[in-house]
């Protein structure tokens, strides 16, 4: 029943009962009680209390006591948020929120596990064609895409690896310009994101940066687009396993850009997540967003708010706690059910 696990029915049966009991009129004596208990308005009930006003140390509010019954309401409002954040957060999307509540929820304290993922957008060693690896190109759209989101959702830097010196010169480049540049000064929120971008000659580079940079040596995962090929490897991480990962310590995420990764390139990987997409052309930012989605709970924006562009060869809206990604070039469309998740995005 729910999440428990019971011997028989009888208890079952029961508890179908008293619920289906509680619908029928006299039967709570006062009909208002049915309207105003836990999940009647979509999240948790706030705290009861009685008299006397101190028991065993614990004493009841001061606006309960105060007679204010608009400050009573309010408060109530605020305790069965806390309470619904703390215990029942899917609750949250599907309760009817109105723009105090969210306001309210934003000032909460919660746990940040997005603060200990970082990307790693990987040009070298990556597939471009059959069994032929070699070095993909930096593009200017990716290290945006990336930085945005690195940005929005409170993560750690956003390492972009290449070994060829022209590439390196040119996101620096990129990088001057919205950070100490022109477009610092037009746009100081791209600015904001862009300032995430660690340059790094290879994955071994930014594992050692990362690891000055926090103190601990982070737990590498791979992203794939296919499922393991071989019936013995071990199975993918989903991304619950990441955030587990991220509430211990650092994480470093490899995105693979061209056709993915070359066979056993990265020895030292802790494990690879499973895939996100069923399709070949989308490119790997469709990607980051889903698997960037479950590691910041709750931080503040509208529910549907679009984390798309026109430039982007990909789209995907938010509905309560799905998200429908779709590519434009091979015409899939698969939905990945995700936490729900307010951030705001970076312009």
């Amino acid at each position: 029943m729910g999440e428990a696990v019971l011997n028989g029915g009888e208890t079952a049966a029961l508890a179908v009962i008293e619920s289906v009991a509680r619908l029928v009129p006299g039967f709570m004596g006062k009909e208002e009680s049915g309207d105003d208990e836990s999940f009647s308005n979509g999240l948790l009930e706030y705290p009861h209390y009685t008299r006397p006003d101190v028991l065993e140390g614990r004493e009841v509010p001061e606006v309960l006591r105060g007679g204010d019954h608009g400050a009573v309401a309010r408060w109530r409002r605020r305790q069965s948020l806390a309470t619904t954040l703390r215990v029942r957060p899917d609750l949250l999307d599907s309760a009817p929120l109105a723009a105090e509540d969210a306001r309210h929820l934003a000032t909460l304290p919660r746990t940040r596990a997005g603060r200990n993922l970082s990307f790693c957008l990987v040009h070298y060693p990556v597939l471009l064609g059959r069994k032929i690896s070699g070095v993909s190109s930096l593009t200017n759209l990716d290290i945006h895409d990336i930085a945005r989101i690195s940005r929005s959702y409170a993560m750690g830097p956003f390492y972009a690896v290449t070994p060829l010196e022209d590439q390196q010169r040119l996101l620096q480049a990129i990088v001057r310009h919205w950070t100490q540049g022109a477009g610092s000064r037009g746009n100081p929120d791209r600015a904001q994101a862009l300032a995430t971008v660690c340059p790094a000659g290879s994955v071994d580079a930014a594992v050692e940066h990362l690891t000055e940079r926090t103190g601990m040596r982070p737990r590498v995962v791979a992203s794939s687009a296919s499922w393991p090929a071989h019936k013995h490897a071990p199975p993918p991480l989903c991304p619950a396993d990441v955030c587990r990962m991220c509430e211990e310590g650092p994480v470093l995420l490899l995105l693979g850009t061209a056709q993915g990764w070359p066979p056993r390139c990265s020895p030292g990987v802790t494990g690879c997540s499973d895939p996100y997409g069923i399709w070949a052309t989308t490119t790997f930012r469709c990607g980051a967003r889903p698997l960037s989605w479950p590691t910041e709970f709750w931080a503040i924006t509208s529910k549907r708010h679009s984390f798309s562009s026109r430039r982007q060869p990909s789209q995907g809206c938010v509905f309560k706690s799905r998200a429908w990604i779709s590519s434009r070039k091979s015409n899939v469309k698969t939905c990945v059910w995700i936490c729900p998740c307010f951030a705001p995005a970076t312009r």
